[in-house]
């Protein structure tokens, strides 16, 4: 909530004025023009949090992932071939996605789209071990590896492997029961809302920081 005494021009109002005005019940700023309309909003700066060499913040440069998912189609040599991509194309990550057999065997053979997808997924899988090695492959050629779990035996693995960060995915957002055990790993957390209502991202952000 803000009022009339705390809308600031975004071109005439000094910078250093702005900043010292944020406390720890102040985090946000609205910038209006010339036409009175908000142009764009002040915060605060945000801690920023590292994934191994990668310091994240908006001081710092943009961290690049690149999205390999399932894109190997099963395929090891295909999954290297993808790292190299993403390697020479600048990227500072390359991202898999893991689920358990487990998650092949909830057919539901009323839902024909759902099982088809599940075939297509099981089909075009890699192995954990050969994820595992995919994940060794990119710390050779010097690119970080990351992993979306989509079930807690994929991120109990994962833990295994030493995941340093987990991306969550957008589908998995209200996913509270994975949410929590992702939060007792005391790792970083990039969380995926495109599937998501504001009252569901709402909710997560709750859950996500009582648990830490």
């Amino acid at each position: 909530i803000c009022n009339k005494n705390f809308i600031y021009s975004y071109e005439s109002t000094d910078r250093t004025e702005i900043k010292s005005l944020f406390s720890e019940k102040i985090k946000f700023i609205p910038l209006i023009d010339s036409n009175n309309k908000i142009h764009s909003i002040a915060f605060s700066d945000k801690k920023s949090f590292k994934i191994e060499e990668f310091e994240i913040s908006i001081k710092n440069p943009t961290f690049i992932i690149a999205e390999i998912g399932n894109n190997h189609n099963g395929s090891l040599e295909l999954a290297y071939k993808l790292v190299d991509n993403a390697l020479s194309s600048g990227a500072d990550c390359a991202k898999f996605q893991m689920r358990s057999k487990n998650l092949y065997n909830t057919k539901n053979s009323e839902d024909l789209g759902t099982e088809y997808t599940l075939d297509l997924l099981s089909k075009f899988q890699l192995k954990n071990n050969e994820l595992f090695k995919v994940f060794d492959y990119c710390k050779e050629k010097g690119i970080l590896p990351l992993c979306t779990p989509f079930d807690l035996e994929s991120l109990i693995q994962l833990e295994s492997y030493g995941m340093p960060a987990y991306k969550v995915a957008s589908a998995d957002l209200t996913n509270h029961i994975l949410l929590k055990e992702m939060c007792k790993t005391g790792k970083p957390l990039i969380c995926s809302t495109g599937m998501a209502n504001e009252d569901e991202i709402s909710a997560s952000v709750q859950l996500l920081k009582k648990n830490g």
